[in-house]
């Protein structure tokens, strides 16, 4: 029945599920038990003597070599599933958490599974671990299980699916504490849900009943903030302060003062209404209020940093940053060269991330994004600690990335930096004062002047043996797509539903560095 529901309303609202369908074309079915059976007899046989081991480390080796064997798989199906399944099963239990999501992956890419299924047994029997990256990857991949449950309205699934996700971050106050707001949102969902439900039956038979079409687009974008869907429905209900908003985003140029016109509206709208209804307009402003940013100087950008702290100081910052987004650059050879987050010691205390510089590699190395800051972008980071923070050259060779950095001293205490570049121009302010930057030593000294307009990694340094705190880090790209279309692309949304959510599904973002727990 759910289901049927969210296939009707995709129609209805022209985001039709032609991409998921297609995405099965090509998939084979799932061998028959029996042929599982007794071609898993034949794999245990002619691994005997590997699966004999009973140790940790075996497993894994044996999760590794029958992924290897899988991928070579190509006349047997039967058996490559059999491959598929046991490596994610051994890998899962040895922690080997790449081997089975590889696995995992290529067995969802080629065979018809319940993928939900599937990805809930392998998380269910991987063990807590000691690594803060791993811990953190596993909760969130029981987050994404519960957004895409609470997406078809599997309301009952999704309960069960953050009870989980608490039980795994029982350890981690911050995370469970996600998980739980996870769960108190999923019931004011599911109960908001069963009083909508004739509106979704009207609606199936009369496309364009304007009640129907009022009472879901504020289902849709005030509970589920579904942003495009909602404010899709909106626009075609009755007259109103939503259906006004859904018009003006419709409608966006990317003018700031229209956009800023529609933050507003927003944050006015806010005022009238409370708890969850009002976090969701507080939310939607704050989209809107960032995008507005960019460009932005003077008292006028100081008016929309005051708003945007506001709201963020109502609605809670979950946690600065994600760590699958960060990356360690340590100088090597002459070349900054890129390594894994775990090269530096990792904690959690309270919201901010705690990052201890123990490479031993250099006396100082960068903690910086992974992804590259392309064209004009805003970011916004709060940092305690550190030596100097800016913004590096992508300028590669085969030996690593070049020593070119645009950056500014980093002083005592919290500090609040926002970064903007717009064209050629690239400016610093902590805590509200513009900063000057300046290009590091070595790069005045053997490279050309100063290029801000490079695309770059943001980066915070450390000194060997020093550490930082991180509670925030966000980076936003400007974009002139600010419309909706009627097949409801280009929204730019970049808000989801309660608790950590799934990276936020961003698209009008380049990254998003916080999780966001709503």
């Amino acid at each position: 029945m759910k289901h049927c529901i969210a296939l009707v309303l995709s129609c209805l609202v022209g985001c039709a599920l032609t991409l998921p369908l297609r995405a099965q074309e090509g998939k084979l079915p799932v061998p028959p038990p029996l042929e599982q059976e007794e071609t898993a007899k034949l794999v245990k046989q002619l691994f005997k003597s590997e699966y004999s081991k009973k140790t940790t480390v075996a497993r894994r080796d044996l999760g590794k070599v029958l992924l290897s064997k899988a991928k070579r798989e190509k006349a047997d199906m039967v058996a490559r599933y059999v491959l598929l399944s046991e490596a994610i099963n051994l890998s899962a239990r040895s922690a080997d958490l790449n081997n089975s999501m590889e696995a995992f992956k290529l067995m969802e890419n080629g065979y018809l599974i319940d993928s939900v299924k599937v990805k809930a047994g392998l998380l269910s029997a991987f063990p807590r671990t000691k690594s803060l990256i791993t811990e953190e990857t596993i909760f969130d991949e029981w987050m994404a299980l519960v957004d895409m449950a609470v997406r078809m309205d599997d309301y009952s699934t999704a309960d069960r699916f953050a009870g989980l996700a608490r039980k795994r971050a029982s350890r981690d106050k911050l995370l469970a504490g996600i998980a739980k707001d996870k769960a108190k949102y999923i019931n004011l969902l599911e109960k908001r849900f069963e009083e909508v439900k004739p509106s979704l039956e009207k609606l199936a038979g009369d496309p364009a009943n304007l009640e129907a079409n009022g009472i879901l687009g504020e289902f849709f974008s005030l509970y589920k903030r579904d942003w495009k869907t909602g404010i899709l429905l909106l626009s075609k209900g009755p007259d109103g302060d939503l259906k006004k908003l859904a018009d003006e985003e419709f409608k966006a140029s990317g003018v700031t003062l229209e956009l800023q016109g529609i933050a507003d509206g927003w944050w006015e709208m806010a005022q009238s209404h409370k708890t969850l209804l009002r976090k969701s307009c507080l939310m939607r402003a704050a989209h809107w209020y960032r995008k507005v940013l960019v460009g932005l100087e003077g008292l006028s950008q100081v008016r929309i940093e005051t708003k945007l702290s506001e709201i963020e100081k109502e609605i809670g910052i979950s946690r600065g940053v994600k760590l699958s987004e960060l990356q360690v650059f340590c100088y090597q050879s002459r070349r900054w060269k890129p390594h894994q987050i775990e090269k530096m010691t990792l904690a959690r205390r309270s919201e901010a991330l705690i990052v201890k510089n123990t490479t031993g590699i250099s006396s100082y190395a960068l903690l910086a994004s992974k992804r590259l800051v392309r064209g004009d972008f805003s970011a916004t980071v709060h940092v305690y600690g550190g030596r100097t923070m800016g913004i590096t050259a992508d300028d590669r060779d085969d030996d690593g990335l070049r020593s070119k950095r645009l950056e500014i001293e980093l002083k005592e205490g919290w500090q609040r930096i926002r970064v903007e570049r717009v064209g050629e121009s690239l400016t610093f302010s902590v805590n509200g004062k513009p900063v000057r930057w300046k290009a590091n030593s070595i790069y005045t000294q053997y490279y050309p002047p100063p290029k801000p307009e490079q695309t770059g990694y943001l980066f915070i340094s450390l000194t060997s043996g020093k550490q930082c705190s991180i509670q925030q880090l966000e980076l936003e790209t400007a974009t002139k797509e600010f419309g909706l279309t009627a097949g409801g692309s280009g929204s730019n949304d970049d808000e989801g539903g309660e608790g950590r959510g799934r990276g936020d599904d961003d698209r009008g973002r380049s990254s998003r560095g916080r999780g966001g727990r709503d």
